[in-house]
């Protein structure tokens, strides 16, 4: 009750941020197209990453998450109900010291040269401004009162939970709808964009199907403000095929929903290697991707 107020009482608001630059009201991905599309994400959306088993979505979010910190200033609470903060941090090293993901977690044949870069970057992500909790089966009540606590200590810019199936209680269409509402709350209720991460099921794709209709959940689209669908092509396609060498370059995120922008679907370069989603560099923009996808 008593939070019903007259237009007159948000106006003086709504004109502040207008006069802002974008950078001071959105948090950019660090991907220029994408950002592009949805004009960065915004204080009190939720945006859901989607993706089929094994199409990477966690090193998209890690991936994202460096861009937010390193270009854009950015603080960000990471919540790993799926991996350990330890599986983590080698993940962010892969991607900071371009060393091959598989050396860093076996550690098997690493060289001189990828050790010290190891090291330059483990002292430049003990400086960072990114706070992991990796307690498994996490409530939302939980996660709200620990996004409180971190942001009233320090700066707290966005709010990234991995996975959305693993939060307590969601184990239903319905008991994920209610969590999904739950975090579009948290969101609101502090004023920061939070990045909900989630496992579709499996499903046969139809040929000639736009990859934004084919992954399609209209589970999260009813509570999400954008829907973003992770999808590499040459993950179901066999590696003697014609296209699989280069199509394994390349992934796709559909935006399957977004309030503020058109759908459509961003190419985007993977690097398997190194355990890393980033821009299409300018000498590959000249391929005919549709041909690949």
């Amino acid at each position: 009750m008593g939070d019903t107020k007259m237009i007159r009482e948000y106006i003086m608001g709504t004109f502040e941020d207008i006069a802002l630059p974008p950078e001071e009201t959105s948090v950019f991905t660090g991907f220029e197209r994408l950002d592009y599309h949805l004009g960065g994400i915004r204080a009190g959306e939720l945006i859901v990453l989607a993706s089929l088993p094994g199409m990477g979505k966690t090193t998209l979010a890690l991936s994202s998450i460096m861009n937010m910190i390193e270009r854009f200033k950015k603080s960000v609470l990471y919540f790993s109900l799926e991996s350990t903060a330890k599986e983590i941090l080698k993940k962010l090293l892969s991607i900071d010291a371009q060393v091959p993901y598989s050396k860093i977690r076996d550690n098997t044949s690493l060289t001189g040269d990828e050790l010290a870069r190891l090291s330059t970057s483990g002292d430049k992500l003990n400086s960072m401004p990114l706070h992991i909790n990796e307690r498994f089966g996490l409530s939302t009540d939980e996660i709200r009162a620990e996004c409180i606590a971190v942001k009233s200590k320090t700066e707290l810019d966005v709010v990234f939970i991995d996975c959305i199936q693993l939060i307590e209680g969601a184990l239903s269409k319905e008991a994920i709808k209610m969590v999904l509402r739950e975090i579009k709350g948290i969101a609101k209720e502090l004023e920061i964009p939070v990045v909900a991460l989630s496992q579709l099921s499996r499903r046969n794709k139809k040929k000639y199907a736009p990859l934004r209709i084919y992954l399609r959940d209209y589970v999260i689209e009813q509570f999400a403000d954008t829907v973003l669908y992770l999808h590499r092509e040459a993950y179901d396609m066999d590696e003697y095929h014609e296209s699989f060498k280069e199509a394994s370059k390349f992934a796709e995120i559909a935006i399957g929903k977004s309030r503020n922008s058109r759908t459509d679907c961003v190419p985007i370069f993977w690097g398997e290697l190194i355990c890393r989603y980033s821009d299409i560099p300018v000498e590959e923009l000249y391929l005919d991707l549709d041909e690949i996808f």
